[in-house]
């Protein structure tokens, strides 16, 4: 990744010219700082010294954030892999316990302690630091992102051979949108038995992972209740993350999305599999299958936003203003300077999509795969009207900390709001009001469906922490029951060890357990998406309000700042269902209205066939 410049000056001389990767250039700077601070005497001498270690975190920051980037980039590069491996296994391990040493002294210095209010969330961070740090976890938590890295590496190169091409698993998706059922099917087989041939590599990972992180909460003093000799990962991990929940009360949620998500969801699949048999996909009494879960059920071609790459980035720049013109910058910024991958390539990390903050130019970088479908739209709503718009109004807040990455719960809400506000504007994208109408579907249903699979990855989880020691069988059988707790109604016979091992699909259980700050977030999406509804201007004035104060706020006042309330258990659920099943109705009606009806002889006809009384018949769509 190219270099960016400061997005202020540096007054660190220490910083200047400084090899962030170098070892003993960091060690030197830390001795710097430590010595500073044994100088703090005042307020003010410790917000100089506040200034100075925040550009340091900044800059380093960046440079190791480049590197990251790079390997995600290109799994397969030699020189990005050894790169990333140093800094995990030589550069980080030390610099980690140098940091906490660091932090201790800072947390104890009554300077530090006595700083006003708009300090809190800093001081809560640096004590919630100080208090789990064990210098043992240093090398367990190594060990831990190398098995991330080894799982990365695998997924990153699943390929599979349709009709003589080479596809990644994110080039199978738009196959998976295609009007051909066989193909589809094909396509999809191909894709999991790819997986498949992984399943006893990311079951030893994820394995292995389950005991270093048990290792490290026991470590840190978090034992399972009645089992003193067996960490308890998941309490340990709710600290850790910051969260303003418990994970008690997320079972609640768990239970709140069961009861009032999953039903939406599953009649929302019934209307979908009653559509594909009327137009013939499917056969009568048949069931919707794996492989039809993403095709417009009234056999349309699949959705083509753009045309190609070029078409991307202004229509998504457009689609932004369309929202609110202040939602356009990060986008912009990120097209003008490179920073916005949207090429799928074997190798490239396999995921949606990621926005990752550049701390000291202050700047986002955004990858996003499939962007020429209505996925890629998804994503990058979430990505660059979400997380990027997150970035950029925070971003003059005064410390580093506040910038760069606030807690989840406040991340993933200025992310998920926009899958829930982007389906109004639409049209922008869709000249053709009954395409607008299949991407607005699309969308809704993507949210739902995205959550249900956290839902089921989180719950998942939450068991396996509890079971540490669960043998392998017992793990398939456990995701079993949660695929089919938050599961659609698609058939699975015949593929029932594809399901088994699907879990493992769910990357974040490897690479960043816990995160599953989607559920909370979503609740709070769903509760700005209905404000939305029957106030656009406010809804997005108080949105804005949030994303400016970025990490300055806990989660509780953060969404308070976005007109509504932070709900850990789900009590909101059955309202704003209401209004998204009153969204929904109101699409519904859009559609029927959008329909041509004719009388003929006394049958009204919603769709002509064949010429009647010298009408020709409507032209059917065609894929361009």
């Amino acid at each position: 990744m190219k270099k960016l410049p400061p997005y202020k000056p540096l007054t660190y001389p220490l910083l200047e010219g400084a090899d962030f990767l170098d070892l003993p250039t960091l060690e030197k700077i830390y001795a710097d700082l430590d010595a500073r601070l044994g100088e703090v005497k005042t307020e003010a001498d410790m917000r100089a010294w506040i200034e100075l270690s925040d550009e340091f975190e900044d800059a380093s920051g960046e440079a190791w954030q480049a590197v990251t980037l790079d390997r995600d980039s290109d799994t397969n590069n030699p020189e990005y892999k050894a790169a990333y491996d140093r800094l995990v296994n030589e550069v980080s391990p030390p610099i980690q316990d140098i940091d906490a040493a660091l932090q201790k002294k800072l947390q104890a210095h009554p300077a530090f302690q006595a700083l006003p209010p708009y300090f809190d969330e800093l001081r809560k961070g640096i004590n919630t630091a100080v208090t789990l740090y064990r210098e043992e976890n240093t090398e367990l938590g190594t060990q831990d992102t190398n098995l991330a890295s080894a799982y990365e590496e695998a997924t990153s190169n699943l390929t599979v051979e349709l009709d003589g091409k080479t596809l990644t698993s994110q080039q199978i998706k738009p196959v998976l949108e295609g009007t051909d059922r066989a193909k589809r099917q094909e396509a999809w087989v191909k894709e999991k038995e790819a997986r498949l041939a992984h399943r006893q590599e990311f079951n030893e990972i994820f394995a292995q992972q389950v005991d270093l992180r048990c290792q490290m909460a026991k470590n840190a003093g978090y034992a399972l209740p009645g089992r003193p000799e067996t960490g308890d990962y998941l309490h340990y991990g709710y600290a850790a993350r910051g969260r303003n929940s418990t994970p008690e009360e997320t079972l609640q949620l768990h239970q709140a999305i069961e009861d009032h998500i999953v039903p939406f969801f599953r009649a929302f699949q019934r209307d979908v599999q009653e559509k594909m048999a009327a137009s013939g996909q499917l056969q009568k009494g048949e069931k919707l299958r794996p492989w039809d879960l993403t095709v417009d059920p009234d056999g349309l071609p699949p959705l083509k936003p753009f045309a190609s790459q070029e078409e991307f980035v202004p229509g998504m720049i457009q689609l932004a203003n369309a929202v609110d013109p202040r939602l356009a910058p990060s986008l912009e910024e990120a097209a003008r300077d490179g920073l916005l991958d949207a090429e799928d390539r074997p190798g490239k990390t396999p995921c949606y999509g990621f926005c990752a903050t550049l701390p000291l130019s202050r700047r986002q970088f955004l990858c996003v795969n499939n962007a020429l479908t209505q996925e890629g739209i998804a994503t990058a709503a979430h990505e660059g009207l979400g997380h990027g718009s997150h970035a950029y109004f925070c971003k003059d807040q005064d410390l580093s900390s506040y910038r760069g990455e606030p807690g989840m719960e406040l991340c993933e809400l200025a992310s998920m709001t926009q899958e829930l506000v982007v389906p109004n504007k639409l049209g922008v994208v869709y000249q053709d009001p009954s395409e607008k109408l299949r991407a607005q579907r699309f969308m809704i249903a993507d949210f739902f469906n995205y959550v249900l699979k956290v839902a089921s990855t989180d719950a998942f989880q939450h068991w396996v922490y509890a079971h540490p020691e669960s043998t392998q069988e017992e793990k398939d059988a456990q995701w079993l029951k949660e695929a089919e707790r938050f599961g659609g109604i698609e058939d699975w016979s015949g593929y029932e060890e594809f399901r088994r091992g699907q879990w493992q699909e769910r990357a974040h259980l490897i690479n960043a357990p816990l995160y599953s700050e989607y559920l909370q977030s979503g609740i709070g999406a769903l509760q700005i998406s209905a404000r939305y509804d029957k106030d656009p201007e406010g809804a997005i004035a108080d949105y804005i309000t949030f994303l400016k104060a970025g990490g300055s706020v806990d989660a509780h006042k953060g969404y308070a700042l976005a007109g509504i309330r932070f709900d850990g258990t789900g009590e909101t659920l059955p309202e704003t269902m209401a209004a998204i099943e009153k969204r929904m109705d109101a699409l519904r009606a859009e559609e029927a209205a959008l329909q041509p009806r004719r009388e003929i002889g006394g049958i009204e006809q919603s769709r002509r066939t064949v010429p009647v009384a010298g009408i020709s018949p409507a032209p059917e769509k065609t894929q361009a």
